[in-house]
Parts: structure tokens; sequence; C-alpha cells
């Protein structure tokens, strides 16, 4: 219910995103009590020059011109996260996800700028809904699967060919070459 009302206190419901990387906990159900908004920062450019980014934790909630006009408390961005995205669900036909074969870091650019692109306001929410177990040492990762030691190498060729086109067609993306971008902005 939190949620579905966050998304009405936005300007264009239906044109919004709720999104984020949620706070991390650790296993065997150590969740920690912090409820403060984290957004979405850019990091990096990984060794394959992919923009990586992370959840930053807002040391207090942000009173900005929006909220102070519409009462609307959540908190402009422009990234996405694959792992916490809430929307209406017409979201999936206008801008459905690409098929980026063997690709864990990219997908998130491609998506936030393809959303920018077809009118989608993204925000982080003013507090955490929900937590993240970020190690990934307790489960097998598709990475693992296909022969790579770790999220950035890959020893399978055939694989890491498939993740090159990929890689490739997020970056043609950004270049504005190939389709997928929207037309409102």
């Amino acid at each position: 219910v939190y949620l579905i009302e966050q998304l009405e206190k936005c300007q264009n419901p239906s044109r919004a995103v709720l999104t984020t990387y949620p706070p991390g906990y650790y296993l065997p159900n150590n969740i920690p009590e912090e409820t403060r908004a984290t957004i979405l920062t850019p990091w990096k450019f990984d060794r394959k020059n992919i923009l990586r980014q992370k959840g930053r934790v807002l040391e207090r909630c942000i009173e900005t011109k929006l909220s102070k006009s519409t009462g609307n408390d959540n908190i402009p961005c422009m990234l996405y996260a694959g792992g916490f995205n809430f929307s209406m669900s017409k979201i999936l036909s206008i801008c459905p996800y690409e098929e980026l074969h063997h690709l864990f870091f990219g997908e998130e650019i491609s998506m936030a700028v393809r959303l920018y692109t077809h009118g989608f306001d993204l925000y982080a929410p003013p507090q955490s809904v929900c937590y993240h177990l970020w190690s990934r040492n307790h489960r097998p990762i598709f990475q693992t699967d296909i022969g790579e030691s770790s999220a950035d190498d890959c020893n399978n060729e055939k694989y890491e060919n498939l993740a090159v086109i990929s890689r490739d067609r997020v970056f043609q993306q950004l270049l504005g070459n190939v389709d997928g971008f929207g037309t409102i902005r």
C-alpha cells in the first residue's frame, strides 16, 4: 500500500518509477533497522567501460521544491535499479527489457536512458521498503554457471561473445545509433 501511495504522489503516476538499491542485510536474517532513503549515484566506469552505480543512504530526509509544492516526497533521480523498481505494469509494454544476453552490468543504464526518453520520471522512495542480500557467497550466480571467475571476467568464449554483443548494443544505444529510445525527450 505504501508504494502505491508513493507512486500516486508523483506528478504523473503512470509515467513514474520508484527505484533504488535497498540497504543490505546479512545471513542468517541479520536485518538492519535502517529505514533512511537510499538514492542511486554514479560510481565509476568498470574496465569494460560500463557505468557502475551505487546506492547511498541519505543522512536525512530531503525536502525539494517539488515536495513543498506537490506533497511528493519521493526523491528525483536519474538512475534505475534492476533489483528494485515499482511502477504501473504498462511500463513493460512501453519500454520492455532488452535482450542483453549474459550482461550483468549495463542493463540498468540502458533501462534508465530508455525510460527517460519514453517520458518516465525516476524517483527513490523517501524511506527504505525492503532489504537486499548483497553477498553472493551463499549461492551460485550465472557467471559461475558459465565458468566465469567473477562478474567481470569470463573464461567461456561463447558466453563472452554474447556479452560483448550485448555491451555493444548498450554503447550503441547511448550513442543513439539503435532503436529502443523514445521520442518524448
